[in-house]
């Protein structure tokens, strides 16, 4: 699924170590359409939380930890979300939420067996990304599973993506393309 310097994870990998944070997060009280932010460089770490949100029914806030702390912390603030994942030696902006390190070796012992995730639908939040705000204040822009689905979508009959192609992503964890 992903290759990355020091190693690379299969996609039942991937999927067993998102099923593992979804749950963790689930226990935590995620459930559909609870917002919860992801402060962390492209990674591993950053895709398996960004899928974890997802499974457990929520809605991530990608957070460059380029940014200036008083824009994490308006952004997290003003999305609502009560939960902040963190990668580690990224750091943490002021919140007054729960905050997580995303870490894969300590979801080792996280079970998923009989959880049931709420599903989400296609009206329901998938992710919430903020403008430049170079014009003011940045503004958050809700984002649903179709509005994504429907943009993907496009791009796959655009360029037709087979399963062993390789796609490059150079622009910022929180930047829409």
């Amino acid at each position: 699924a992903i290759r990355f310097s020091g190693g690379s994870l299969t996609y039942a990998e991937l999927d067993l170590y998102a099923s593992r944070l979804a749950a963790h997060l689930a226990a935590r009280g995620v459930t559909k359409e609870s917002i919860v932010g992801v402060l962390s460089e492209r990674s591993p770490d950053m895709l398996i939380a960004v899928l974890a949100v997802l499974k457990a029914g929520g809605a991530y806030l990608p957070l460059d930890p380029a940014y200036p702390k008083e824009r994490l912390s308006y952004m997290l603030k003003d999305s609502g979300a009560a939960l902040l994942l963190t990668q580690r030696g990224c750091s943490a902006p002021n919140f007054s939420g729960e905050t997580l390190e995303i870490d894969m070796t300590s979801l080792a012992g996280e079970k998923t067996e009989n959880h049931v995730f709420t599903p989400a639908d296609g009206g329901s939040l998938a992710y919430v990304i903020y403008t430049s705000g170079s014009t003011g204040q940045p503004k958050g822009v809700a984002v649903e599973h179709r509005q994504a689905v429907s943009f993907l979508t496009g791009m796959q009959h655009q360029f037709a993506l087979q399963e062993d192609d390789i796609v490059m992503v150079k622009t910022s964890f929180s930047f829409d393309a």
